[in-house]
C-alpha cells in the first residue's frame, strides 16, 4: 500500500513538473497558396450575377497575410459578424456565359499545434 502511494505521488509530481515546464518553442511553416473559385454554367442572357468567395483568416495557430485577388472585376471585402469569417463579393452586370475563374493568392504561416497547447473548448451559443 505504501509503495503504491509513493508511486502515485511520484507520477503526480512528474505530471505537474511537465505542465509547469517552460513552453517549448513551436515550429512553424510559411507557404504561398492559391485557390481558384470556379463559377460554372453561367447562363447566357443573365442580367446580374452576385458572387461571394470566402477568404482565409488568421486564427490562434495561423497567420494569413498578402491576400490578393486575380480578377479584372472590382471586389469588396467583408467580414461576417458572428464568427468573423472574411469574404469578397461583387455583382457582375451581364456576365459572359459559360465559366469564370477567380484566383485568390495568400501567404499563411501555420504554427505547430501540440496537445499541450490546445485549450479546452466549449460549444458556441449557436451550437448549444
Amino acid at each position: 500500500m505504501k509503495r503504491a502511494l509513493i508511486i502515485a505521488v511520484v507520477l503526480t509530481l512528474s505530471a505537474l513538473a511537465v505542465s509547469a515546464s517552460p513552453a517549448i518553442p513551436s515550429r512553424s511553416r510559411t507557404v504561398e497558396a492559391v485557390y481558384t473559385a470556379t463559377l460554372t454554367d453561367i447562363p447566357a442572357g443573365l442580367k446580374e450575377l452576385k458572387v461571394w468567395i470566402p477568404l482565409p483568416v488568421s486564427a490562434e495557430h495561423q497567420t494569413v497575410s498578402a491576400i490578393a485577388v486575380d480578377s479584372p472585376l472590382h471586389w469588396t471585402r467583408g467580414e461576417e459578424g458572428t464568427y468573423g469569417d472574411h469574404f469578397i463579393y461583387t455583382t457582375i452586370q451581364d456576365p459572359p456565359a459559360g465559366k469564370m475563374d477567380v484566383n485568390v493568392r495568400f501567404r499563411v504561416t501555420r504554427n505547430e499545434v501540440t496537445l499541450a497547447a490546445l485549450k479546452p473548448m466549449s460549444p458556441s451559443p449557436a451550437e448549444r
